[in-house]
């Protein structure tokens, strides 16, 4: 299993998409499942857009339904989990069904490529205050999941900057896959 970290921007669902195409992982996306889950709920919608950090009573369902499904031997989770509570809750679904191996892969980038890379993307929810507040949740929340989970798995920094290539290669170094 692979859980994806990085501030807002920094290639995560690059990366992943790349490993599902050419290594045959399979993605859950927390941020795509909550964006179509989203389209039929007005108030989800509008967390969304507002950078704000949705609850577990949405999230774990969507996840938990995944895992059950699919396993998650060769799984990628991006986007999730963004907290103590969340991190702590994924532990306990892995400690029933403990993967071969957990790796926590964190794409570094700068605030300053956030905004730059965000302000490309033209979703409709990364405006910079948007942007600025799910930088904040990052910074605060996301690390202390970050440690939680390191407990338990191999940690990799990969850094995020340069062409999406060039990190993938790095990500495929840290994975010990080779390129094919």
């Amino acid at each position: 299993m692979i859980v994806l970290f990085g501030k807002p921007g920094a290639g995560k669902g690059t990366q992943a998409k790349l490993l599902v195409d050419e290594k045959q992982f399979v993605l859950v996306g927390a941020g795509e499942l909550l964006r179509q889950v989203g389209q039929a709920n007005k108030d989800l919608a509008e967390m969304l857009r507002a950078g704000k950090l949705v609850g577990g009573d949405v999230l774990f369902p969507l996840i938990a339904t995944y895992l059950e499904r699919i396993g998650h031997q060769r799984i990628i989770l991006d986007g999730f989990p963004r907290n103590r509570d969340q991190a702590d809750w994924l532990k306990q679904q892995l400690e029933k069904n403990p993967p071969e191996r957990i790796d926590l892969i964190i794409l570094n980038i700068s605030d300053e490529e956030v905004y730059n890379r965000l302000s490309r993307r033209g979703r409709a929810d990364d405006t910079p205050t948007a942007i600025q507040a799910r930088l904040k949740i990052y910074q605060e929340d996301v690390s202390q999941a970050i440690d939680l989970l390191g407990e338990s798995a191999q940690v990799h920094y990969v850094d995020g900057a340069g062409s999406i290539q060039d990190v993938y290669a790095r990500v495929l170094r840290v994975l010990g896959e080779e390129k094919t």
